[in-house]
């Protein structure tokens, strides 16, 4: 089974797009982030769960996936969403600390690139009209602290969501702000 969700989020140009990003950060961080260690790692439902931010001028989302057999797909799903729901409660400093690591570390190696680099500088052009410096962008990652997280889904919060799924077994959904859609 294929689940797939995707919530609305905070565009590029918001104040509040880095609380967003470390926050994914927080949930999909590799194989630290909640949703490996709740989903894959203390349950073993799947092979392969994660999430990402995706966002343009004037739209926003996070997608959130998991790969898992028909029986735990029930089970994963639930659990995803508690840990969705979860982030309400913010990060431990440790959570913090790992996911502004690794968005800077991965904002660094990839400026190495100059393709990469044009492809950012581009990307800032089309959507804030306006070039970002390197530094820029690290000093608004470290200034992310949990209570900025907490309050970010509680002014955004993971709803209302999209459910998609690809598999044998149509999935049932406690909560009906969801929408759902299955193959």
């Amino acid at each position: 089974m294929q689940i797939a969700l995707a919530f609305p989020s905070v565009a590029i140009e918001h104040p509040d797009y880095y609380t967003a990003r470390v926050a994914v950060g927080v949930l999909s961080g590799g194989m630290a982030g909640r949703l490996f260690v709740e989903v894959r790692e203390k349950r073993g439902l799947v092979y392969r769960v994660s999430a990402s931010h995706s966002a343009a001028r004037g739209r926003a989302a996070v997608f959130a996936s998991a790969g898992t057999t028909p029986e735990n797909a029930e089970e994963t799903l639930a659990v995803m969403l508690r840990e969705l729901r979860n982030m309400k409660e913010g990060a431990s400093d440790e959570e913090l600390k790992r996911a502004k690591a690794d968005l800077k570390s991965r904002l660094i190696m990839q400026s190495e690139l100059s393709s990469v680099r044009a492809s950012a500088m581009v990307n800032d052009w089309w959507n804030l009209k306006r070039l970002r410096t390197l530094e820029e962008i690290k000093a608004a990652i470290d200034k992310v602290t949990s209570a900025d997280i907490s309050r970010h889904f509680e002014e955004h919060p993971f709803e209302p969501a999209t459910l998609v799924t690809l598999g044998p077994k149509a999935l049932s959904l406690p909560d009906s702000t969801l929408h759902v859609g299955g193959v």
